[in-house]
């Protein structure tokens, strides 16, 4: 059975999916990625959000923690709307198997920034793989970056 095809790839005409688990894998880590680095522009905590609007490419993207403080409150919610985020745009990770935790471990030099772990099961296929991603959110610009 093959992978299905991530948002971007289904945007961009031709591109089948990789049947190569590692290839698989960095063009999940390249589209987390863009995911985490776009913000979503709908707020999805409002009653009278349109289902289908909430879920769409308009969309796209997470919260934005630019200025945010970084405690465990805020932690949590950036961690459901990754969650929410990878459920919505990312069908190549198994939903039933995410785990996505946010955690405040700044060293010395590195700023207004913290951790977040993804993780969770390749979806569909017989490869059935279980895959971390970590990056790093800057709350100074909001990017983020793979570690």
């Amino acid at each position: 059975m093959q992978q299905p095809l991530s948002i971007i790839d289904r945007l961009v005409s031709g591109r089948a999916p990789s049947e190569d688990v590692a290839t698989l894998v960095n063009t999940i880590s390249r589209d987390l990625l863009y995911l985490l680095n776009s913000w979503e522009i709908l707020n999805l905590n409002s009653v009278t959000m349109n289902k289908e609007l909430s879920s769409s490419v308009l969309n796209y993207g997470v919260v934005n923690m630019v200025g945010r403080s970084i405690r465990s409150d805020s932690l949590q919610q950036y961690e459901e709307a990754v969650l929410l985020a990878i459920k919505t745009y990312e069908p190549r990770l198994d939903p039933s198997t995410l785990e996505v935790r946010a955690f405040n471990n700044k060293g010395p030099g590195e700023g207004a920034s913290f951790s977040l772990t993804i993780e969770g099961q390749l979806a569909g296929g017989d490869n059935r793989r279980r895959v971390i991603f970590r990056s790093r959110i800057n709350t100074t610009s909001g990017r983020a970056t793979l570690i």
